[in-house]
């Protein structure tokens, strides 16, 4: 199988990188004293080696000079090729005029880049070996959600995975979804794995995506290319249906709930404040253990309380607003819990001990897919 090669520097090549001048990142702050860094570098091809038709990137610690570039990155043998900027990803592209040899070893220099305060780097090089040319265009390999999934949770957010290294800048250039959300491409957030190879998007709704509707999701061909520009074979559409609302008052120590076998019952109430409650009778190979963590982006958590807690149960909120709990109930048939407001628009939830048939989320007890789930913190 094909795969997109991402030349990491191992202990040792740091070590030789870090004595020609290639290290950490460091900070383009006023009054910068220290030149730009080479962090990673980037090929195309199989592990090893390189392919033939791949550009050669590489990645800065800072943002960089885009005058000193020009000549920034030569090959010996000599190659002929030109050299583009990226400043939002601090990489630096050279992109030969024509196919590399087959199966032989070139070496990379890179020298006098300079960055924003005018401090040169120090001259590096590293060695790539080619392999063959690339011409198998990538493919999407899973998505979450999954086409034809039901019960998803409001929180409008995608992962996708590819076989290798996708372009970042031509990712969205044919996306939709249906309905159309009426948010524009260019707020949409994409977060990219280091090898390039998922991609986790949200698209920042004000009340999340709406409830008990067929949704879909279309990636079209041309938003996916590999870094020789191989493009998608074809556009995938990803349907499936969402959860309903699970902000229902229910009351979880009730004698109908402590006889079920459950570990968490989670729900908001009427007076916006969230609840999260576990114990009853342990399924098979679990404990009434609550442990997990809970954070809601942009805004955060406040008013934390517990419930029934023990001597050893602990809690501890961050000021970055992340709660962690660990709590287990004295006996069977007891409830421990917290309760909390969150002032962001979704409330993420991972849960340690337990799995998707233990979670019960509003009166209905709904089961998330994933003991991680986001679920969206809407006003009553």
């Amino acid at each position: 199988m094909k795969k997109n090669s991402i030349v990491h520097f191992m202990l040792l090549t740091l070590l030789l990188f870090a004595m020609l001048g290639c290290g950490e990142d460091s900070e383009d702050d006023v009054g910068d004293t220290e030149p730009p860094m080479v962090t990673d570098l980037i090929v195309a091809g199989e592990t090893s080696a390189a392919a033939t038709n791949s550009p050669i990137m590489v990645v800065f610690s800072e943002a960089i000079d885009p005058g000193s570039m020009h000549t920034a990155i030569t090959c010996t043998p000599h190659v002929n090729g030109s050299v583009s900027y990226d400043a939002g990803t601090r990489t630096l592209t050279f992109k030969p005029t024509s196919d590399l040899q087959a199966h032989t070893m070139y070496s990379v220099n890179v020298c006098d880049v300079a960055d924003k305060a005018g401090n040169i780097m120090e001259a590096c090089s590293f060695d790539i070996l080619t392999s063959e040319k690339d011409v198998t265009p990538p493919k999407i390999v899973k998505t979450v959600p999954g086409d034809g999934d039901s019960e998803v949770p409001l929180d409008p957010r995608f992962s996708i995975h590819f076989t290798e290294r996708v372009d970042q800048a031509r990712f969205g250039q044919d996306i939709s979804t249906t309905p159309d959300l009426g948010v524009p491409m260019e707020r949409w957030l994409f977060t990219w794995s280091g090898d390039g190879k998922q991609v986790e998007i949200f698209i920042p709704l004000e009340k999340g995506l709406e409830p008990e509707r067929r949704h879909s999701l279309r990636i079209g061909r041309n938003s996916v290319a590999d870094l020789v520009v191989n493009k998608m074979e074809s556009s995938l559409e990803i349907e499936f249906t969402t959860s309903e609302r699970p902000y229902e008052d229910i009351n979880p120590e009730s004698a109908t709930a402590l006889q079920q076998e459950w570990i968490y019952i989670i729900w908001k109430d009427n007076m916006d404040v969230w609840h999260i409650s576990w114990g009853g009778v342990a399924p098979v190979g679990a404990t009434t253990r609550g442990q997990g963590t809970i954070f809601s982006k942009d805004g955060g958590i406040d008013d934390v309380t517990p419930v029934a807690w023990e001597a050893g149960d602990t809690q501890s909120l961050s000021g970055d607003g992340v709660l962690t709990f660990n709590a287990s109930v004295n006996g069977t048939g007891g409830v421990d819990g917290l309760e909390f407001k969150a002032k962001g628009k979704t409330v993420t939830f991972k849960l340690y001990n337990g799995k998707p048939e233990w979670i019960f989320i509003g009166k209905d007890c709904k089961h998330p897919v994933a003991t991680t789930f986001s679920l969206l913190n809407e006003d009553n």
